[in-house]
């Protein structure tokens, strides 16, 4: 997951909960604000959930091995609620070289984060 905001809401957080239960390993990469400590403490309660920062951030997008949404919408709960988003839903297997391209990107991004 990568959104320069992040905020865990009650509903993100039991989202996380769910997949850590299930041993899904998710890495998320923020950048704008720095997480509040409870947030920090929440995420640290659960197993195979990775925090990573990149300052200068301003991507959006979520995937996994089966396709990437690239998206206007940051992971915050004022978007959700009061911005109009658009979003491309990339698959890896309809469109493997495009998808392949994104994810690079994104471990791109990854290696220089903290």
């Amino acid at each position: 997951m990568v959104s320069p905001y992040l905020q865990i809401s009650k509903t993100f957080f039991e989202r996380l909960k769910d997949a850590s239960n299930r041993r899904v390993r998710i890495k998320i990469i923020y950048g704008k604000e720095d997480l509040h400590s409870n947030e920090k403490a929440l995420i640290a309660e659960l197993n195979g959930i990775e925090l990573y920062y990149f300052e200068n951030l301003h991507a959006k997008c979520y995937y996994n091995k089966n396709s990437m949404v690239i998206t206007s919408m940051n992971m915050y709960q004022f978007s959700e609620k009061n911005n109009r988003e658009t979003d491309i839903l990339i698959d890896s297997e309809s469109d493997s070289r495009l998808y392949q391209k994104a994810t690079s990107e994104v471990k791109s991004i990854l290696q220089s984060a903290d």
